[in-house]
């Protein structure tokens, strides 16, 4: 399966595929994991979360005709991770840097921006290499 975001995708399949739903989900899991009293440990999710964004991106995101990494797509999917991990419970309200009114700022931002931020910006970074590419 690759990741591409057409011209022809509305706009809630460009917020879908900008969105890492499969690391959201994985520090979800892993985060039911860490024992309150270890605060240290959540870490660990934030992470392997963090990881599978980039991992996935990197690998599955490409550009049509290029058939070259996206990084746009890289990295608003880093920056929407990062938004949805700051509005769920662990690794930011452990060491109290949550605030509610931030938390829902950025996620209407985010929700909102994401597909018209690619929209001006997606572009492959590394466009001049892209015959090296199979």
């Amino acid at each position: 399966m690759v990741l591409r975001i057409n011209e022809t995708d509305s706009y809630l399949e460009q917020l879908l595929k900008l969105v890492p739903a499969e690391a959201i989900g994985a520090y979800t899991v892993l985060l039911g994991l860490v024992p309150p009293e270890e605060p240290l440990q959540y870490w660990i999710p934030f992470v392997v979360g963090l990881g599978l964004v980039v991992a996935i991106r990197c690998l599955k995101t490409e550009t049509v005709p290029e058939r070259v990494t996206d990084i746009s797509v890289v990295i608003i999917s880093v920056v929407a991770y990062l938004v949805w991990v700051y509005n769920m419970d662990g690794l930011f309200k452990a060491y109290n840097w949550y605030n509610p009114l931030v938390a829902a700022s950025f996620l209407i931002l985010v929700t909102v921006l994401a597909p018209l931020i690619y929209g001006k910006y997606g572009k492959p970074l590394n466009r001049k290499y892209a015959n090296l590419r199979g």
